[in-house]
């Protein structure tokens, strides 16, 4: 029970953090482009510069931990698939 709930945390960090960071990213790096003062120019665009360069980690982890639950559930209920061949 507490795996199946990292997992499912896990996805969701990853698949809505890789989804905002970028969108996230995009707002401060160019809020940092019109701000006057330079330290806090510098803060914003390295900030900035920082999510966009976490969009794909997050994405991965997100899509390993989905991988990892949905290995878990295929192996309760189903059966593998027998195909005949009617070569007659």
């Amino acid at each position: 029970m507490r795996l199946a709930k990292l997992q499912l945390l896990g996805s969701a960090i990853g698949i809505f953090g890789g989804i905002s960071s970028p969108v996230m990213g995009t707002i401060l790096m160019a809020a940092g482009w019109f701000m006057p003062d330079g330290s806090v120019r510098q803060w914003l665009l390295m900030s900035g510069s920082i999510l966009l360069f976490l969009t794909i980690p997050l994405i991965v982890i997100g899509a390993s931990c989905l991988d990892w639950a949905e290995k878990d559930e295929s192996r309760h209920g189903h059966k593998p698939m027998r195909i005949e061949d009617d070569d007659e």
